[in-house]
């Protein structure tokens, strides 16, 4: 079974929605060695009620989901497709560590709120 398999999976055998964090999918998909677009188009669009952003670290050949840096630009790309295939669903950026001033805080806002109000033009 995949992840995204048993990510739906549990969520219909709970029926409950689903916190989709998109930097973990990209983290799980260059660890793991697979095609991050492919678990988006996978999981049930009626499930999603938020995306999760944040940023990661390598750690030798992994990469971690630190939540202590920028948003990675490969992690917006695949915001776009989540964006795209989930426009309803709210999106929340976590920072743990490594707080940075507030206005790199709003520029990242401001990209995924950009990011959204496409995808939700497109969807209309």
């Amino acid at each position: 079974m995949t992840e995204w398999e048993f990510v739906t999976s549990v969520c219909e055998a709970a029926d409950c929605l689903l916190l989709l964090d998109v930097n973990n999918v990209y983290v799980n998909s260059v660890n793991h060695g697979f095609d991050a677009a492919r678990y988006l188009r996978a999981i049930p669009v009626e499930r999603v009620r938020q995306l999760h952003l944040a940023g990661h670290s390598r750690q030798g050949r992994f990469l971690v989901d630190t939540h202590d840096a920028p948003v990675d630009e490969a992690v917006w790309r695949l915001y776009e497709i989540a964006a795209a295939r989930f426009p309803h669903a709210a999106t929340m950026i976590e920072r743990d560590d490594r707080i940075p001033p507030l206005e790199a805080l709003v520029a990242e806002l401001d990209r995924a709120r950009a990011i959204a109000a496409s995808a939700l033009g497109a969807a209309a």
